[in-house]
């Protein structure tokens, strides 16, 4: 009965390292798959990441562009200001001639034909 009782208990134990062995081929297995899985979904994700900062890239030039233009646009709305009032204050004083007068001397260059 020992015999049969030591028996058995081999019989246990290399039932469980084979089990062991299978099972630490499947984790391997897993492991890789999931290794590759991951290392595609990793390359995905770095390819969308520098999408994205070429975006964000992009757009940040855009906006500096954008304000350069506005920043030069103030600039010229501002001498174009300053022109409107020396214009004003010189026709208030006499200095530009009104429209009317304008009129008057290309009817008399007609005239003069």
């Amino acid at each position: 009965m020992v015999i049969i009782g030591l028996t058995g208990c081999t019989n246990e134990i290399a039932q469980k390292n084979t089990v062991e062995k299978v099972v630490m081929q499947k984790e391997a297995k897993l492991s890789s798959k999931y290794i590759k899985q991951i290392s595609i979904i990793s390359g995905r994700l770095d390819g969308m990441n520098q999408a994205i900062i070429q975006g964000l890239s992009e757009t940040l030039d855009t906006a500096r562009l954008a304000r350069e233009m506005a920043e030069n646009a103030i600039a010229l709305a501002e001498k174009i200001q300053i022109l409107l009032e020396e214009l004003r204050s010189k026709g208030s004083t006499g200095g530009v001639a009104n429209e009317d007068d304008g009129g008057d001397e290309e009817e008399a260059q007609e005239d003069d034909f």
